[in-house]
């Protein structure tokens, strides 16, 4: 690596590690530093398909979601699949959703999480509801009303699979808008088999996708 490259991988990783610090002080919350798998205390059977955890950057997070085709944040619940120490569960909260959710298989993490959501303080803050969830995102049961999913890498296909067959099945039985965001997209292929399912953008950092309010052959509420 010639040093203009050392330099500009040495700039990123600090302009990085302040960004994490300056969201964090500014929130009261405590989201920075990977965790392995081992310090989630996450068991041998879900690891195999589980990943450790790595907050996403403030600033790609919020790129997404201004891309995401929602016109009124209020009527939508909000979802993190994944959700560790809850760092996009804040930024969500910038937008006035609902209800922010956020779902983590780790007890460690989801502790943490908890922490910081009753730590939480920011002045812009205008979402609803904030509520972490300790459970297992393949068994997760999807809320009524529109939703907004949020999902960074943190399981493999297999998980993945089970996630997108139940959000399926509950689109099937109560048809409502729905939008999907993945953050440095792994599985945007599996997402785009869910029926009724459409893509709406897409760039270095996020895939996004749609369901409407009608599935395809079946009548339905109007979407958004």
């Amino acid at each position: 690596m010639d040093l203009r490259a050392t330099l500009y991988h040495t700039n990123r990783r600090l302009r990085e590690f302040f960004e994490d610090q300056w969201f964090d002080r500014t929130r009261h919350v405590r989201t920075g530093g990977d965790m392995s798998l081992a310090q989630a205390g996450i068991a041998a059977a879900s690891a195999r398909d589980s990943e450790f955890y790595v907050p996403a950057r403030p600033a790609h997070i919020r790129e997404a979601l201004r891309a995401i085709p929602v016109t009124d944040a209020s009527r939508y619940t909000y979802i993190d699949l994944g959700s560790g120490k809850g760092r996009t569960l804040f930024v969500a909260a910038e937008l006035p959703f609902r209800r922010i959710l956020g779902v983590e298989l780790s007890g460690r993490l989801h502790g943490i999480a908890c922490g910081n959501v009753r730590s939480f303080r920011f002045r812009s803050r205008r979402g609803g509801q904030m509520e972490p969830i300790h459970g297992n995102a393949a068994e997760f049961l999807f809320p009524e009303g529109p939703l907004v999913l949020y999902l960074f890498n943190p399981f493999g296909a297999s998980t993945m699979q089970q996630v997108l067959d139940h959000l399926e099945q509950s689109l099937e039985q109560d048809p409502r808008h729905t939008v999907v965001i993945l953050l440095w997209p792994r599985c945007g292929d599996q997402v785009a088999r869910v029926r009724g399912m459409r893509p709406v953008a897409k760039n270095e950092h996020h895939e996004i996708f749609e369901a409407h309010a009608s599935l395809p052959g079946k009548p339905g509420k109007a979407a958004r």
